[in-house]
């Protein structure tokens, strides 16, 4: 049982490490505008995913996302909030609007398989 104690605490130690250092390696140019407009780049992961990956909004704030698929067809997905896109074919966009109501972390996400690494397409928005 101390075992398993050991390995808890270890994995907790590494997460509180790799969270800050995951957060520093995000986009820096991520606040909303005046008017809570952000325009999200997608590209494959391995040319940069998405670009900004970290959005940060006011509680309260009307939220407007504006997607664009890059290079290959995107999705875009905030599970938490029920937001899902569907497909985003190459060159166009879809515009995701809503009240950012709750402060918290909320995690993003492609939706449509677009690479061998597209499970490292995540972002995150910040409710503050």
């Amino acid at each position: 049982m101390k075992i398993f104690w050991e390995i808890v605490a270890l994995s907790l130690v590494v997460l509180a490490l790799a969270l800050p250092l995951a957060l520093l390696s995000m986009d820096r140019e991520f606040l909303a505008e005046e008017n809570g407009t952000v325009v999200i780049r997608a590209y494959i992961a391995e040319a940069g995913g998405f670009k900004p990956n970290l959005v940060v909004v006011e509680k309260g704030q009307k939220v407007r996302l504006i997607v664009e698929s890059m290079d290959v067809v995107h999705g875009f997905t905030i599970p938490s909030l029920g937001i899902n896109t569907g497909p985003i074919d190459v060159g166009k966009r879809k515009v995701i609007e809503f009240v950012a109501e709750k402060e918290g972390i909320y995690f993003f996400g492609c939706s449509v398989r677009c690479s061998p690494y597209h499970f490292f397409m995540r972002g995150i928005i910040i409710v503050k």
